[in-house]
C-alpha cells in the first residue's frame, strides 16, 4: 500500500520528480567518476612501483672503497633483500662474440640465488661459472636464444702486448627488457671477480688456467643491492646518505604515492 502511493505521488509530481532525480544524478555521478579515477590511478600508481624490483634499488653512483666490515652491516640489515659487493666498473666488461656478430664494452653484473631482476624475469639467478644471462635488447640484437653458446672475450695489458682470454659460455635465460633496458651480461659472483683478478695481472680459473689466484682482495668499489619494501627506500638511502655516499633511489616517485 505504501509503496503504491508513494509511485502514484511521484508520477502524479513526475516532472518535478524528474528534475530531483536529475539533479541527484548530475551531482552524485561526477562525484563517483572522480573518485574513482583519482583511487584507480593511486591503485595503479602504487602496483607499478611495488611490481618492479627497480623501484627497491639503491644504486651507488660512483666507486668507493668499502671493506667487509661495511658490506655485512648493509647485508644483515634487515631492510635489505639481495645485496653483493661489486667490483670496480671498468673491470666488469666484456665483449661477445656470437656466430660473427660482435657486442664490445658490455657491462657485467653478478647474479646469485635471490636476484630480484632475475625473479621477475623467471630466472633462478642460479649460474655455473661459464654460464650467464643476457639482456633482452642484446638477445634481440644478437638473434641469440636460451641455450646457445657464445663467446665472452675480455682483455688485458701485459709487457705493451693485449692479451685477450676467450671462453665459450652458455646463456640461461634472458632479463626481461623492462628491468634491464641497456645491453647487460649477467654471470656468475665468482666469474665478476674472476674478469678484475685476469685484468690485474693474476691467472684465475675462467679465463687463465687458476695458477696464480687473487688472495688479496680487501676491498669493492659498490654494492648490487635491493631493499624489501617501498618504506625501506628512504631509511636505506638515508643509511648512505649519512656516510657520504652518492647514491640514487626513487625516492620522490615513492613520495609522490604517499
Amino acid at each position: 500500500m505504501i509503496f503504491t502511493l508513494a509511485f502514484k505521488s511521484l508520477w502524479f509530481e513526475k516532472l518535478v520528480s524528474f528534475c530531483i532525480f536529475a539533479s541527484l544524478c548530475s551531482v552524485i555521478a561526477p562525484l563517483m567518476f572522480l573518485f574513482s579515477l583519482k583511487y584507480g590511478i593511486i591503485s595503479t600508481l602504487e602496483h607499478d612501483l611495488k611490481s618492479s624490483p627497480l623501484k627497491l634499488e639503491i644504486k651507488m653512483m660512483t666507486g668507493y672503497k668499502l671493506d667487509e666490515n661495511f658490506i655485512n652491516q648493509v647485508k644483515n640489515d634487515s631492510k635489505v633483500q639481495f645485496c653483493l659487493p661489486l667490483t670496480r666498473s671498468l673491470s666488469a666488461t666484456a665483449d661477445i662474440n656470437y656466430k660473427g656478430k660482435i657486442k664490445t664494452s658490455l657491462s657485467a653484473l653478478p647474479t646469485e640465488s635471490g636476484d630480484p631482476i632475475a625473479k621477475a624475469s623467471n630466472l633462478d639467478g642460479v649460474l655455473k661459472e661459464n654460464e650467464a644471462y643476457l639482456s633482452q635488447t642484446l638477445c634481440d640484437d644478437l638473434k641469440i636464444k636460451t641455450g646457445d653458446t657464445f663467446l665472452l672475450v675480455i682483455s688485458r695489458i701485459v709487457d705493451s702486448k693485449r692479451q685477450n682470454s676467450v671462453v665459450e659460455f652458455t646463456l640461461k635465460g634472458i632479463i626481461k627488457k623492462e628491468y634491464q633496458s641497456i645491453n647487460t651480461i649477467y654471470v656468475n659472483y665468482n666469474t665478476m671477480l674472476y674478469m678484475e683478478d685476469f685484468r690485474d695481472g693474476y691467472e684465475p680459473p675462467v679465463f687463465s688456467n687458476g695458477s696464480n689466484l687473487n688472495h688479496e682482495r680487501k676491498y669493492f668499489a659498490k654494492l648490487r643491492l635491493y631493499v624489501k619494501t617501498l618504506d625501506d627506500v628512504e631509511p636505506m638511502a638515508a643509511f648512505f646518505r649519512e656516510r657520504n655516499y652518492q647514491i640514487k633511489a626513487c625516492i620522490n616517485e615513492i613520495e609522490e604515492l604517499k
